[in-house]
């Protein structure tokens, strides 16, 4: 028979127990196992041979069976001349004709084979095998058993019967003892008249609460209104139908209460939230060749706009607004960030004095899943966030129709950033292109400046900066453009090229490069576009051999304004420059002429790394780098375009902007004004009216508007 389990089995089955079977019953099941000891079976079925290798492997004990008290039973006297038959539990289940049955108790008693045989001469210690009692005679107070040769004090007291009373119980089978545990709380129950099947019970202790049969409470996965809003968003904005699925879906297999009650109200609430704020109106814009064109216009008023998102998103005290414009994916759009006062990239939120410590453990590590991992909230700062201020289709970026988006909006009633890429940003300062005169934004330098030095070097370029432009000075230069030149764009140089009116609002002393910072996103790829296509390919002996460097890590340069690479293409030739070196993309030049290109790229990769991202920037350092980038830059004998002037030049002082905090230029990116034009694509596709003769095209547009910035709220 089963050494394990008791039970009988048949001689094809049985196997018997080897060494390490025997260690492992030691261990899990039996520490007095010992398989010399004839009190204890030798035999191993094949399933408890599989628990026990089962425990082994993995720990999991809870398939194991308890071995009977073997250990308990009194064999027979071994003589040598004995015929005498045993009656012990092993025998008796041998000679059985039950197939793998084991005695239906836990323990081995007297009727199911305790003692070997009745007959005191037949057992080895020669003691009378006591009947069992039927009946016992207690003490009516103290419960105790009393009778011949059973010691009992006439003192005894009634604290002593619930001692006594447990020590009787204990001689019943378990199953006996736990019907009687359960029958006492029952009546407990009922005499205390608890609801909840809840009674407190006296101990010699402290009282306990015992709960009789409690709802089993499974863990529920709970999925906030917040939590699903944020999943729509990370699903590219799937419908509300397919979100309200999604949640019944997750009611049907984690439970009911597994998602927030009233979702379906929740999700369609969510997405209509600046519903009241958005206006559709219909102005008259300037289109191709100065011919005026009617146009659709969704807007809200700035000020509004900035109180509505202050309010839904719980921010206390004054916000931080960054707006910035570009046209793209047939629309011109302002749109615009709002953070809090002392914003902090890494906590997401306003930081104070004791968050010192938690981003030093923030730093260099990545999300958990309980914060989110990748499909967590969304930063303040992303493109998911971004809250549309005006949107015109089909709309050219000029000063005409620049200047009906600032005035519709009321964008100069708030304070703010604003980011733009060059051209937009030096149409809204109201100055000419980056050809004219005067092209740089932030100064006065002259084109001529710029241009003549491309056959300077490091040491050539003048440290000191042209005088910078104010909001005051440019007023005073369109004045002097209108009163003195009445006008006439060809004496526009007279004026520093500044030929309108700044749609751009401030007092006369604030530098523009305070109010609109250098934009890292595309000094980046000024940089790497000039040095690619006006060096590289032409070292390399043309553009087919010079983009088998990007194509080694899959950068592809876009129809856009021309072939240029974008953002994440620039950002990863930087990365990989010493590629420009192998074999299969040198072609037949020399290494020795694509050398400087390298060092450039990698002078410029560091740069980016430290004060192009959201981190704290150590001066000294940026200083540093930027020496090394413009050596090596001006080692290419290159021109040096505009935006080369406003990375060499304005990038330090830009650095000192006081909203910048000591953090880098990540903080004022304009990467997610950039992205808005593919964001809000998904948005307007449920919306899409393709013609815009079509009547309802303004109702459909105003919609898709509404939504995006509800959702992004």
């Amino acid at each position: 028979m089963c050494a394990p389990c008791g039970k009988k089995i048949t001689v094809k089955q049985i196997k018997s127990i080897s060494p390490k079977n025997v260690e492992l019953i030691v261990r899990y099941i039996n520490a007095d196992y010992d398989i010399a000891n004839p009190c204890y079976p030798t035999g191993l079925c094949e399933t408890c041979r599989k628990y026990l290798q089962t425990a082994d492997k993995t720990g999991d004990i809870s398939k194991l069976p308890k071995m009977l008290n073997y250990e308990d039973m009194v064999l027979l006297r071994v003589t040598r001349a004995d015929n005498t038959t045993c009656s012990c539990n092993i025998c008796l289940t041998a000679k059985s004709h039950r197939i793998n049955k084991r005695i239906n108790s836990d323990c081995i008693e007297r009727e199911t084979g305790l003692v070997a045989s009745n007959y005191i001469d037949k057992l080895p210690n020669k003691e009378v095998v006591k009947k069992m009692k039927t009946t016992i005679n207690i003490c009516k107070k103290c419960k105790q058993e009393v009778g011949p040769g059973k010691t009992h004090s006439t003192r005894c007291t009634d604290a002593q019967a619930s001692g006594n009373l447990v020590e009787q119980i204990k001689t019943t089978p378990i199953k006996q003892q736990e019907q009687v545990t359960t029958t006492m709380i029952k009546s407990h129950i009922q005499q205390q008249g608890s609801s909840n099947n809840t009674v407190t019970l006296s101990t010699k202790g402290s009282k306990a609460r015992v709960n009789l049969n409690p709802s089993l409470k499974t863990s529920e996965v709970n999925f906030s209104h917040n939590a699903l809003n944020i999943l729509q968003l990370h699903l590219n904005n799937i419908s509300n139908k397919h979100m309200k699925n999604i949640a019944k879906w997750l009611r049907v297999h984690g439970g009911r209460n597994c998602v927030e009650p009233g979702y379906s109200n929740e999700v369609t609430r969510v997405g209509k939230q600046l519903a009241d704020l958005y206006k559709l109106e219909t102005h008259t814009f300037e289109g191709k060749e100065g011919v005026k064109v009617q146009r659709p216009i969704i807007y809200a008023d700035a000020e509004e706009l900035v109180a509505a998102v202050t309010d839904a998103r719980g921010y206390i005290g004054a916000v931080a607004v960054k707006v910035m414009a570009d046209g793209g994916q047939g629309f011109l759009k302002i749109c615009m960030t709002v953070l809090p006062e002392n914003y902090n990239p890494e906590l997401n939120r306003a930081s104070n004095e004791e968050d010192d410590d938690l981003i030093a453990d923030l730093d260099g590590k990545r999300s958990t899943y309980k914060e989110g991992g990748g499909i967590g909230a969304f930063k303040l700062t992303s493109v998911k966030r971004l809250v549309i201020i005006a949107v015109v289709p089909d709309c050219k970026e000029t000063y005409a129709n620049m200047s009906i988006l600032f005035d519709i909006t009321n964008l100069n009633r708030i304070s703010f950033l604003f980011v733009a890429d060059n051209k937009l940003l030096l149409i809204c300062l109201g100055c000419q292109t980056s050809s004219a005169s005067f092209p740089c934004p932030y100064c006065h330098v002259p084109l001529r400046e710029i241009t003549s030095t491309v056959d300077d070097t490091a040491e050539d370029l003048p440290e000191d900066l042209w005088k910078e432009r104010t909001f005051g000075n440019l007023k005073e230069s369109h004045d002097i453009y209108t009163t003195i030149y009445d006008s006439n764009r060809k004496l526009a140089k007279n004026c520093y090229s500044t030929v309108e009116a700044s749609l751009l609002k401030e007092e006369a002393d604030v530098k523009v490069l305070d109010k609109c910072p250098v934009e890292e996103l595309h000094a980046m790829m000024g940089f790497v576009n000039h040095t690619f296509w006006d060096g590289y390919a032409k070292v390399v002996g043309g553009r087919d051999q010079a983009v088998k460097f990007p194509q080694k890590f899959n950068a592809i340069a876009k129809d856009y304004h021309g072939v240029q690479f974008e953002g994440k293409a620039c950002r990863d030739m930087l990365k990989q420059a010493h590629k420009m070196l192998d074999v299969d993309v040198l072609g037949d030049t020399s290494p020795i002429l694509v050398q400087p290109y390298v060092r450039a790229y990698q002078a410029m990769d560091k740069l980016v790394s430290h004060c192009f991202g959201t981190k704290l920037v150590n001066q000294d350092k940026v200083e540093d780098l930027l020496k090394e980038v413009v050596i090596s830059y001006m080692g290419l004998e290159i021109s040096v375009t505009p935006k080369m002037h406003v990375l060499f030049y304005h990038l330090i002082p830009a650095l000192s902007n006081p909203v910048l905090q000591g953090r880098g230029l990540g903080v004022v990116s304009g990467q997610a004004g950039e992205s808005i034009h593919q964001e809000f694509k998904i948005f307007w596709s449920k919306y899409k009216i393709n013609s815009l003769d079509n009547p309802i095209y303004g109702d459909h547009l105003l919609r898709a508007v509404i939504e995006f910035s509800s959702k992004h709220i």
